[in-house]
């Protein structure tokens, strides 16, 4: 699981998301499944700059 940060009008919106991760060269690229339609995509549309957090848990 990630958490995904963005820049909403009244502060930072987080949420927490599924993902895949694939390398592009050395570039990370991350997918997630979202609706067409809702608070995530208006926010991606208006400003383009997220955060992405994930933990680890237990032993590498």
């Amino acid at each position: 699981m990630i958490r995904l940060g963005l820049t909403g009008a009244d502060g930072p919106y987080v949420v927490p998301l599924s993902f895949g991760l694939d390398l592009y060269g050395e570039r990370p690229i991350v997918y997630f499944h979202c609706a067409r339609k809702g608070m995530k995509v208006d926010l991606l549309a208006s400003d383009k700059r997220v955060c992405i957090e994930s933990a680890r848990h237990g032993a590498l």
